[in-house]
């Protein structure tokens, strides 16, 4: 047999293991360790079984171990199918007993050929070994190998995160400053941030433009990994997969107050995840939707629907983890908007422009913006008051706020401000 060696029967003899409480406190350990333990764990079933007396064996199975009798005896099929076990395809099988075991029953020319063409992957579900490999936008994001990956949020999801979750800790959007969106695609969600008076920057690996137009806060096609850019905040909906992780620890790196991730619930669990960022910078806030938001593959769809659960995952500068935070139901309908089919439905997306009146910058509105943002506290009403008065134009405060980005006088100690703010509110009886 052309197998997976293990230490199991090497281990067992010089341990001397005895006894159906023995066997049971190193099978229920080899099934704690990780689930790379899979093998390990079946083939000591099988030989618990080969050594205990049967009535023992039964009781160990009914009573010790921390899985059902049906588990134990699937976890022994899988150690010994000899397609499993085989060291060439140890890198390309699923992490699941349960799907491990739904591969069992192909026979070897099929497993082989679906080996060959990439169905058998470490990612895949138990489902997918029935259905020859195709996914579910049920369980997964994820496309085939080279594609885009392209899921739009729902406007819905990225109002969500303005109205119910960032002012649950005390951020206000208009003292946000630039942000970034790099995973725009049509610009599903930067065409949400910009109703908010963002001074959005969407990015994408790929061109989504079409006849001349470009998704709402379009700065340019590009690898964000390979970015040295900084902003104030990012905020994206991240290519599923492994990328997912190194695009979340990138925008940790690059952004100065604060990132936003919308992911599903799923991406909370993984040793990996935990130990590269959960353990060590867990998320100021978790936001799970108690609806359900329903992505599509490459469009919004008003009327779709999904068994996905996802969530927002928001990390904010020197500010410590709060407990979790539940987006009520009934924003799917809450924050639609009349003119949604129009723009989102488009490709790309149609962005949103406020109406504001020309305002012409000068060396003297300059002036002006940054005296107002040299004291402690901003008074926009004086700033507008003074604009017309000394420069004689007319400034709305989304003017002003847009210009001081532009100035980079966005970034100074508002986040203190508002740590202080939030600490405050927090300590109050």
């Amino acid at each position: 047999m052309n197998g997976i060696v293990g230490t199991a029967f090497e281990s067992a003899a010089i341990d001397g293991v005895s006894g159906a409480e023995a066997w049971a406190r190193r099978i229920g350990g080899a099934w704690q360790k990780s689930i790379d333990a899979i093998f390990e764990t079946g083939r000591l079933i099988a030989e618990a079984k080969a050594a205990l007396p049967h009535g023992e064996f039964e009781d160990l199975v009914d009573a010790k171990l921390p899985f059902s009798g049906s588990t134990a005896r699937r976890l022994m099929m899988i150690a010994r199918d000899d397609k499993l076990t085989n060291r060439a395809h140890a890198h390309v099988l699923p992490a699941s007993w349960a799907t491990l075991y739904e591969l069992t029953k192909l026979d070897t020319e099929t497993f082989e050929r679906r080996i060959a063409e990439g169905s058998i992957r470490p990612d895949m579900q138990r489902r997918e070994v029935q259905t020859g490999g195709a996914r579910s936008i049920m369980a997964s994001r994820e496309q085939p190998k080279g594609s885009l990956d392209y899921f739009p949020t729902p406007p819905f999801a990225t109002r969500a995160l303005m109205n119910d979750v960032l002012p649950h800790l005390r951020i206000d959007p208009q003292e946000m400053g630039v942000v970034a969106e790099p995973c725009c695609g049509e610009g599903h969600m930067s065409g949400v941030l910009q109703e908010y008076g963002l001074d959005v920057r969407a990015s994408d690996i790929a061109d989504y433009s079409k006849d001349g137009r470009y998704p709402p806060g379009w700065v340019g096609q590009g690898d964000y990994l390979a970015s040295d850019e900084a902003v104030d905040w990012t905020i994206f909906n991240p290519p599923f997969g492994d990328v997912t992780l190194a695009f979340v620890l990138h925008a940790l790196e690059k952004s100065r107050r604060g990132v936003s991730v919308f992911v599903r619930q799923q991406w909370l669990e993984g040793i990996e995840r935990y130990e590269t960022i959960f353990r060590d910078r867990p998320p100021t806030l978790y936001a799970q939707f108690a609806e359900r938001v329903p992505l599509v593959a490459g469009k919004w769809d008003p009327i779709s629907s999904t068994a996905t659960a996802y969530c927002w995952l928001v990390w904010v500068k020197d500010v410590a983890p709060q407990p979790p935070f539940w987006i009520p139901p009934g924003r799917k309908l809450a924050y639609r908007r009349d003119d949604d089919v129009a723009r989102f439905t488009t490709h790309p997306v149609i962005g949103f422009q406020p109406v504001l009146a020309p305002f012409a910058t000068s060396e003297k509105t300059d002036a002006i913006i940054r005296a107002a943002y040299g004291a402690e506290v901003i008074d926009f009403e004086a700033c507008i008051v003074r604009l017309a008065r000394e420069a004689g134009v007319e400034a709305s405060k989304l003017h002003i706020r847009r210009r001081a980005s532009r100035l980079g006088l966005g970034d100074r100690d508002r986040q203190r401000e508002a740590v202080r703010l939030a600490n405050a509110a927090r300590a109050e009886p």
